[in-house]
């Protein structure tokens, strides 16, 4: 087996091209492989690990049939994704798909360059009527856009879930609406990796703190990556003002570059220009150094297009509480370590109980982190995810893959013989066999 990789690299600054330099050196371990950008990659190690294309070669026919598959690598920025995608409709492959929800991406190449039929049809083909009658009011003026109120109901990817050999995903909801759209589809929940997962997560800790001159008393907070208002780095902030009256002694790093806020502002008019540091774009080792300094790290992101978060894992990786928004493949975590927010009138208030309770209540970061890294140790280990990588692609291409999950296979096979209908899936709800994204599931009916 070999396989042709096509991804974004950097210097295209994306959680993407991160996380394929990441796991390329692993996965080359395990398969033969070449990687296949529209740019040559910024870190020129990366073409020792595997032979490096631009993608532009794979145009000819005959490059790409010295390949048992292509990987490609998808997400919802049209810049970054539209040769990769374009390849991937001409030769098919194994489809990642990072951002479950792709209208973004569909109405950045249909609707944002003047092509309303274009948005309309990709609506419809992806969506059937209901599809195509709230693009409509869209287009109308009746309604907002519906990647911003409808993102995981019209998620826009059929156009290539159609004709992928298979699909790998990063949360269960995922893995359960791609079985809705396609259930004979060959489809793979790996969870998104870890660079890194510590051993002493306390020394870590305060060895950061001694790089970035802070107290250990000091509580620390931080939020990881592009920092956009769905990243509701706004109503963090109104939090803070509020936690500042009852505790002076904290600081919050925004690490990351900022885009469509204008930090400067909100900072002054909270009076928190104290309390905030804004870095911009770090490298990968004082990513991590901000990252270990904190004691409670903040991810939160509405609205969602269904994907899961690269920086989580680090963070949990890293032993960290983490909040995040209660929605999405976020609903999936443990309340054991992540603690969840709602997105409503009550948010704001939501976010400075907690960290309120985790100031009163310190002992609760240790037993929380605990968790966190029992969970990157089980899941998001690189190594092993790379083996599950490998291996699922060899037993598509062998046409000996069955999903091994016993819940899903007894569904699946339920569903299959017309069997599954809402008393079925509450008396399987009562009795302790399905698991968080079972409402996915039922909408497969």
């Amino acid at each position: 087996m070999k396989i042709a990789y096509l991804t974004p690299l950097n210097p295209v600054r994306s959680g993407i091209s991160d996380f394929a330099e990441q796991l390329l050196p692993y996965l080359s371990k395990q398969i033969p492989l070449e990687i296949f950008s529209q740019v040559e990659p910024e870190d020129k190690t990366l073409c020792q690990t595997a032979p490096c294309h631009l993608l532009s070669e794979l145009e000819s026919d005959a490059v790409c049939d010295g390949y048992d598959a292509l990987l490609c690598q998808i997400g919802n920025h049209y810049g970054h994704h539209s040769g990769i995608v374009k390849q991937f409709q001409k030769h098919s492959g194994f489809l990642e798909l990072h951002d479950f929800s792709l209208h973004n991406y569909v109405a950045q190449m249909t609707y944002a360059r003047g092509d309303v039929e274009g948005y309309r049809a990709m609506a419809e083909y992806n969506h059937g009527t209901d599809g195509l009658e709230l693009a409509d009011r869209f287009l109308s003026g009746e309604a907002k856009a519906p990647w911003e109120e409808h993102a995981l109901e019209m998620t826009m990817n059929r156009f290539l879930v159609d004709y992928a050999k298979g699909v790998i995903v990063h949360s269960d909801m995922a893995k359960q609406m791609i079985k809705g759209i396609n259930p004979k589809m060959p489809v793979i929940n790996i969870p998104l990796h870890t660079p890194y997962i510590t051993k002493d997560a306390a020394k870590e800790k305060k060895d950061a703190r001694e790089v970035l001159h802070l107290s250990e008393t000091t509580m620390v907070f931080g939020s990881f990556g592009f920092a956009t208002r769905a990243k509701r780095i706004e109503q963090i902030l109104e939090a803070l003002a509020l936690y500042r009256n009852e505790n002076q002694d904290f600081h919050y790093y925004i690490v990351g570059k900022v885009e469509g806020l204008d930090t400067d502002e909100i900072l002054g008019r909270l009076q928190l220009e104290n309390y905030v540091t804004v870095t911009g774009f770090v490298d990968m080792e004082e990513f991590q150094t901000y990252m270990a300094a904190c004691d409670l790290c903040l991810n939160l992101r509405y609205p969602t297009h269904g994907e899961s978060s690269a920086s989580l894992h680090q963070m949990l990786g890293l032993g960290k509480p983490v909040l995040v928004t209660a929605i999405g493949s976020f609903d999936e975590y443990s309340d054991d370590f992540v603690i969840k927010i709602s997105h409503d009138e009550d948010e704001i208030q939501e976010i400075l109980q907690v960290l309120c309770k985790f100031t009163e209540q310190r002992e609760l970061l240790d037993v929380c982190g605990e968790k966190a890294l029992e969970f990157a140790y089980t899941n998001c280990d690189i190594e092993i995810n790379a083996e599950r990588y490998a291996e699922f692609m060899r037993r598509v291409l062998s046409g000996t893959w069955q999903d091994d999950d016993p819940v899903d296979l007894l569904l699946d096979q339920l569903i299959e013989i017309d069997a599954a209908g809402e008393q079925m899936f509450f008396h399987l709800e009562q009795i302790g066999v399905l698991n968080a994204a079972v409402g996915q599931k039922k909408e497969t009916l």
